[in-house]
């Protein structure tokens, strides 16, 4: 049985909650299901159960977890059906419900952090890994916090091995979910900050950020790409030769290489530095191997200056943290382009089509609560 909320949400009964699934059948691959409530015995000793305020929407999402790194053919046929039923989402932020004796969080706390694969944290609650998870920062709304963590782990876990004070990166995709928090944090570890966007909204949110200068802006629209980068890097001033290029936009997908930035970008030798990294968060299946045997292994198979860069969220509340006190000194903030409410199944549809084309500056959350305070 459902209930109706004062927040105009349909309200599980005790013994029940709601789950955004993985439902190959319905309209944007997903659908709002009725699930058990959460077990605290389940939970057991390493999990917290946290209400669920706001969720995070990420690409990776809207492409069935797996997102490129299977070939497109495989995925239609195997990919989608083998997480069939399995939960959507990763990042949220919310309350602890439960938490085990002995750990740093106790109920009523306020938290952000990420959920296991397949778990859900588009819900109502759900389990959090007490290693994935840390305070929320008190700078940062619900909304903001939840979609912080994923971009967040990704942009500070693929920089920070390469940036120090003085490092030139170059961020591709700049005003996209991943693009527009690895210019905030590059520049919260000193690096000098230069965009690649488009025009008008993409143009309009990386100026407000702030983190590139507007001679460090390029518009890969009305632009000459290739022509405005050099024009960045042998200017007068401070800067030099991209010591670190993060690409945010190339993928497996016919559209996102199209640009061809990887060959744009290290051809002539004349953007990055000698020992300069160019860095996607997208590739071919083969990348992806490589990737995951430099992740388990340690074994580098990738050309010397790439790198396929692939998220690590065990162990991550360290890294929370870090991304917690760059917010709460005003260095970092997502921008939540649009809120959904999670009663609204059609909605969330059809910002996994939105996240699927691309068409999406920022960050889409889902809210599930109101905020505490409200």
């Amino acid at each position: 049985r459902m209930l109706t909320g004062l927040f105009g949400t349909a309200m599980t009964t005790a013994s029940s909650r709601r789950e955004l699934v993985y439902r190959r059948s319905c309209d944007g691959g997903v659908a709002i299901a009725n699930k058990l409530a959460l077990s605290r015995s389940k939970a057991g000793k390493s999990y917290l159960i946290c209400k669920v305020v706001c969720a995070g929407l990420n690409p990776v999402d809207a492409k069935y977890l797996m997102g490129d790194k299977l070939p497109q053919w495989i995925d239609n046929i195997i990919g989608r059906r083998s997480v069939e039923g399995f939960g959507v989402g990763f990042d949220f932020a919310g309350i602890v419900e439960y938490a085990p004796e002995d750990c740093q969080y106790k109920v009523g706390d306020h938290v952000f952090g990420t959920t296991d694969i397949g778990t859900a944290s588009v819900a109502d609650t759900c389990y959090v890994p007490l290693h994935q998870v840390a305070s929320k920062p008190e700078s940062l709304t619900f909304a903001e916090a939840a979609a912080l963590p994923l971009v967040g782990l990704t942009a500070l876990q693929a920089l920070k091995p390469h940036c120090v004070e003085g490092t030139s990166v170059l961020v591709i995709g700049a005003s996209g979910g991943v693009g527009h928090v690895a210019m905030q944090v590059a520049k919260s570890l000193g690096a000098v900050v230069t965009a690649i966007c488009g025009p008008r909204e993409g143009m309009a949110l990386v100026k407000s950020i702030g983190c590139a200068s507007p001679q460090n802006i390029v518009d890969y629209v009305n632009d000459d790409v290739k022509e405005s980068l050099l024009k960045i890097v042998s200017g007068d001033g401070d800067q030099k030769l991209f010591d670190i290029c993060f690409d945010t936009v190339t993928s497996s997908n016919e559209s996102d290489a199209a640009a061809g930035y990887p060959h744009l970008i290290t051809k002539d030798g004349d953007l990055l530095s000698e020992n300069g990294i160019y860095i996607t968060i997208g590739g071919t299946c083969f990348s992806w191997i490589r990737a995951g045997v430099k992740r388990i292994i340690g074994l580098n198979l990738f050309p010397k200056n790439k790198e396929l860069f692939w998220i690590r969220f065990p162990h991550s509340s360290r890294e929370l943290l870090q991304l917690s006190k760059f917010a709460n000194e005003k260095s970092l903030k997502p921008k939540v382009s649009r809120e959904i409410l999670f009663q609204d199944e059609a909605a969330i549809q059809a910002a996994m089509k939105d996240l699927l084309g691309r068409r999406v500056k920022g960050k889409l959350v889902v809210r599930v609560a109101p905020d505490p305070d409200i």
